[in-house]
């Protein structure tokens, strides 16, 4: 395999306008050059995302839990096609890609913020700032397609150093505020224009030499490097989770949540930090929504009292909560708000009719007892339904977090239901 020249020259696009920035700000260089590089983390996490949206990559990170989650998804078979034009998307990547762009997210407000209090008043009232702003974001973009065609004709290697990247972002803040108060610095002391543009060249110097290297023949890279990668976690895309066994012939039974499950559990699970179908909870998650109501209880007081301040804090607040309530609404509508429980001779078969896919298979042999659950995480708030929990044997028996794969969710009629399958499970075990 030869020189991957799209690497060199999608490079060469960013350095060339990280170049062009020291004749135009000298020593307030540094700055612009610090935005054109977020520019380009972001658009490393940005990739990221859509390879774990439209190829399934495997993730290196798993996401921290006091994040809102959409793990009921981590197993989803089945792709979700949003419009003809664009390509299915996998929703076992939910995950990972809600990780990535809350980091992103965090990355940029804060970013932004410390660009508005801390940069120099030079650098926002310089005409061409607007120009440099946009050349970065072009070049930075180009870089993206260079580097997403590069990687479709010669593969990718693995993740690991993406990953690494991603996580950056969240660090680029303390960075940026780095920066501007050396630059600051630099404007007010003349001698210290040739530090900072020596800085700039010296790091667009180590840019250019990783990118010659990570662009050589494979052949040509050392046998250490080699050794290393190899024992990487892959990034390429994983095949699906395995498809059940669905009988033949027509089922002798179906059955469905009930309608307004998905908002109700979406609901209990964003309060709860979980627990909802699978019983997990998140610790840390408690911990966030503690501090958040402590933050609550005095905005509001403050609310009343007139703080613009405390209003403010209050507002943001809600909305936060808002938001995170959706997201677990759209987190339990997509898990299981298209699911049809069908009850075959031989199994029962849990079908997503959104995915046109089945989910999961339970033989009847291998269910010991059945038991009917009400309550908050089994008949979440204003729902009057209950869900049929399946004792299974010891080689079927889920990992504790899939219990989700063995039980039938919020039904309006669980007792028959129970009653149904402990009979025909009675039935199929004497025959056998």
């Amino acid at each position: 395999m030869g020189w991957r020249w799209r690497i060199l020259l999608a490079t060469l696009c960013v350095e060339a306008v990280v170049v062009a920035t020291v004749p135009v700000y000298g020593a307030g260089s540094l700055v612009a050059v610090a935005v054109i590089y977020w520019l380009d983390l972001a658009f490393v996490t940005v990739r990221a995302i859509m390879r774990h949206l439209v190829e399934a990559e495997t993730p290196v990170l798993q996401p921290p839990r006091a994040l809102p989650q959409f793990r009921l998804l981590e197993d989803k078979r089945g792709t979700l096609t949003v419009s003809e034009r664009l390509p299915p998307v996998y929703l076992r990547s939910l995950p990972t890609v809600l990780f990535s762009t809350s980091i992103l997210a965090v990355s940029a407000l804060s970013t932004a913020v410390v660009l508005t209090v801390s940069a120099p008043a030079r650098f926002w009232t310089d005409p061409m700032t607007p120009l440099v702003l946009v050349g970065g974001g072009v070049a930075t973009a180009a870089k993206s397609w260079l580097v997403y065609t590069d990687n479709s004709v010669n593969g990718r290697g693995s993740g690991l150093v993406a990953t690494k990247r991603q996580l950056l972002v969240l660090l680029y803040a303390p960075l940026l505020y780095l920066v501007t108060d050396i630059t600051t610095a630099a404007l007010t002391e003349p001698e210290m224009r040739e530090a900072v543009v020596s800085l700039v060249f010296g790091v667009v110097v180590a840019r250019l030499i990783y990118a010659v290297y990570v662009s050589r023949p494979r052949s040509a890279k050392p046998e250490l490097f080699s050794r290393v990668n190899a024992v990487l976690p892959d990034s390429q895309p994983t095949s699906a989770p395995t498809q059940p066994l669905v009988p033949e012939g027509k089922p002798l039974e179906t059955a469905q949540p009930v309608s307004g499950s998905a908002l109700a559990a979406g609901a209990v699970n964003v309060l709860t930090t979980g627990g909802v179908v699978d019983g997990q909870f998140s610790d840390a998650g408690l911990h966030l929504r503690v501090y958040l109501l402590f933050v609550l209880v005095p905005g509001a007081l403050a609310a009343v009292t007139g703080s613009v301040g405390f209003q403010i804090l209050l507002v943001g607040v809600a909305v936060f909560a808002v938001v995170v309530w959706l997201l677990g609404t759209l987190h339990m509508e997509l898990a299981f708000g298209k699911i049809e429980y069908r009850f075959y001779e031989s199994a029962i078969i849990a079908y997503d009719r959104r995915l046109d896919e089945p989910q999961w298979s339970i033989p009847y042999e291998t269910i010991e007892g059945v038991a009917v659950k009400r309550g908050l995480f089994h008949s979440p708030a204003w729902l009057d339904a209950g869900s049929v929990t399946l004792e299974l044997t010891d080689g079927t028996v889920p990992m504790v977090d899939e219990q989700g794969r063995a039980s039938i969710l919020f039904l309006s009629e669980p007792e028959r239901i129970s009653k149904w399958v402990s009979s025909h499970s009675r039935d199929v075990q004497r025959s056998s």
